[in-house]
């Protein structure tokens, strides 16, 4: 929570509206077949602002998990499609890899 606030202002102060979640991993593993409500309940609020521009900077396994319930809700539901549009980029902080390389993901 406090390293979030740290890059909440850094958002603010490059002229976006943060908005941030932190999850307890424990709640990011409902079954699929339920939805994703964490995802939603997160797009929604994102949605309320009217964002043109949407930037994702996520942490941790607990990020990477929210993201992708993110990414696959973006995907399929079309309540969502102008966020889709929206997301411009994708910063992933301190995400676990299982290779010891400095490039762990290829975009």
């Amino acid at each position: 929570p406090s390293q979030g606030r740290r890059y909440e202002r850094m958002w603010k102060g490059l002229g976006y509206t943060p908005v941030s979640r932190a999850t307890p991993l424990h709640e990011l593993c409902i079954p699929e077949r339920q939805g994703f409500p964490i995802a939603r309940e997160l797009l929604r609020k994102i949605a309320s602002l009217e964002p043109t521009e949407l930037v994702m900077h996520v942490f941790s396994n607990g990020g990477g998990f929210n993201y992708l319930q993110v990414r696959a809700v973006l995907e399929e539901d079309e309540e969502f499609a102008r966020l889709r549009r929206a997301l411009k980029g994708l910063v992933f902080d301190s995400m676990p890899s299982l290779r010891l390389h400095p490039i762990a993901l290829v975009i």
